[in-house]
């Protein structure tokens, strides 16, 4: 057979099987009992045409019934076959292709975010499933699977009659454009949910997550209070200013430098503003804040108490969200539910309510100018919520510093507390004349070389990701000793 055209080309070679005895040397039949069988199948058919007629035709109109048949099988079993390896061969790619299929969008809805005709930070379309079924547990919430998720109807075809061409797809959803963003609503609402599902964006998800839409631009960073982390030579003078020391054996106190701030036991607030640094200086273009996992003093600060307490050492996030935009580019997505002030700072405002999205920016900006809170003068360097991004030195250019790169020779990475925690071994210790005794201390410290991650939100991936961000570690710390100069 050949193919051609579309024209599938048969050759059939019609061979007599008529019955023929199978004789030996003395005449005797040897034919077995099934090739008689058929044989006798044979003449019957045989018989039964011959009976209606012994002429030539009606044996030409029965060969040409027989052949219909026989093509008519063979082209039917041709067709059933080729469907069957159609078939498995479509039910073994399907979820391949629908995995890349969904990759692919991810990735270019995250590269429309950053053009000049979206100029957006993240993208929710509509009909995704946002709840999760727990904060441990990253899978779909069972409970909201209903038909407009399963049938993906918030996908169409754009028509000509829109001005594009054929076959272009328009998905609707809430875009959160850049600037200072607000999610506002009541409680169990959503808030904190649509802000999850932000930060996750920056990862592309698999099909059959109910996210497969959401895609936010690949570095925003979700930032929060971590009281008790280390901070080494950070320079939180923009939030942190005026930081009395300790008392001393005379009782005085000394003003601690916050252009090089150090301390192994940060507070909440202190913590909070070496995140936001941290953000800055590694050039993310969007920070994500939950009030709820903040330190409320480094938030904000009302009228009231700004009044109460003059010698205030913390300038909060409300006052430099503006200015940080403005200067740096960086956008915040914060989630707000019991402090009002923020109401004057926003460009955009989505408020949830019952786990829908509305544009509420005309009325936070009505209630702004209704309370004025916004038109008071901060300590002679302009309005209070919209101060300036003044601080020249910030970020301060940071590298690990000596006697921790000395401390670490070709570490190993382990993950400690079921992925709560990632520890640095080194295999030996490099002493320099200057280090050891700083060495000895770090080789008295049980914590160090581990780094508590139990509260880095974003990092969704568990074991695995940990390890890679481990492994990310090890190979900067290599870096830097082999790049003093850098």
């Amino acid at each position: 057979s050949a193919e051609e055209d579309g024209v599938l080309h048969m050759m059939l070679r019609i061979m007599d099987n008529r019955p023929q005895q199978r004789n030996d040397n003395n005449g005797n039949d040897n034919s077995s009992d099934d090739e008689k069988k058929i044989d006798a199948m044979i003449i019957e058919n045989n018989t039964s045409c011959s009976e209606n007629g012994n002429d030539y035709g009606e044996r030409e109109e029965f060969l040409k019934k027989f052949l219909c048949k026989l093509a008519s099988s063979l082209f039917n079993n041709e067709i059933t076959a080729k469907q069957q390896q159609q078939q498995q061969l479509k039910n073994s790619t399907t979820p391949l292709l629908r995995h890349v299929a969904t990759i692919v969008l991810q990735d270019r809805l995250r590269a429309l975010l950053k053009s000049s005709s979206m100029n957006a930070v993240a993208f929710i379309a509509d009909g995704s499933i946002l709840p999760r079924k727990s904060g441990a547990n990253m899978g779909v919430l069972i409970n909201y699977l209903d038909e407009s998720y399963a049938g993906s109807g918030y996908l169409e075809k754009m028509g000509e009659q829109d001005g594009r061409s054929e076959g272009m797809l328009q998905i609707r959803g809430l875009v959160v454009p850049k600037g200072v963003t607000l999610i506002v609503g009541g409680g169990y609402h959503g808030k904190s949910t649509l802000l999850r599902t932000i930060a996750a964006g920056v990862y592309n998800k698999v099909p059959g997550d109910g996210r497969e839409r959401c895609v936010t631009i690949e570095d925003a960073v979700t930032v929060r209070a971590e009281d008790g982390r280390y901070v080494n030579n950070c320079n939180v003078s923009a939030f942190i200013s005026n930081l009395p020391s300790m008392p001393g054996a005379d009782g005085k106190t000394n003003v601690i430098d916050t252009t090089k701030f150090s301390t192994r036991e940060a507070s909440g607030s202190t913590s909070q503003a070496s995140n936001v640094i941290d953000t800055v200086e590694m050039g993310a273009s969007a920070m994500l804040i939950d009030e709820d996992v903040s330190a409320a003093n480094f938030m904000a600060r009302d009228g009231r108490m700004r009044a109460l307490v003059m010698d205030e050492s913390i300038t909060p996030l409300l006052y430099r969200v503006n200015g940080l935009y403005i200067s740096k580019g960086i956008s915040s997505v914060v989630v707000v539910g019991g402090v009002g002030d923020w109401l004057d700072v926003p460009d955009n405002v989505i408020l949830m309510n019952r786990y829908m999205p509305n544009d509420a920016l005309k009325k936070a900006q009505s209630i702004s100018r209704q309370f004025s809170y916004g038109h008071v003068e901060y300590a002679g360097r302009g309005v209070v919520h919209r101060l300036p991004w003044d601080r020249t030195g910030t970020p301060l250019q940071r590298r690990p510093d000596k006697s921790t790169i000395n401390g670490f020779h070709d570490p190993e990475v382990e993950v400690l507390d079921g992925g709560l925690r990632i520890a640095l071994l080194g295999d030996d210790v490099e002493d320099d004349d200057n280090d050891v005794d700083q060495n000895s201390k770090h080789l008295e410290d049980d914590e160090f070389g581990t780094i508590d991650m139990s509260r880095c939100e974003q990092l969704l991936g568990n074991r695995e990701q940990l390890y890679g961000c481990g492994l990310c570690l090890a190979w900067l710390l290599g870096f830097a000793k082999s790049n003093p100069g850098l």
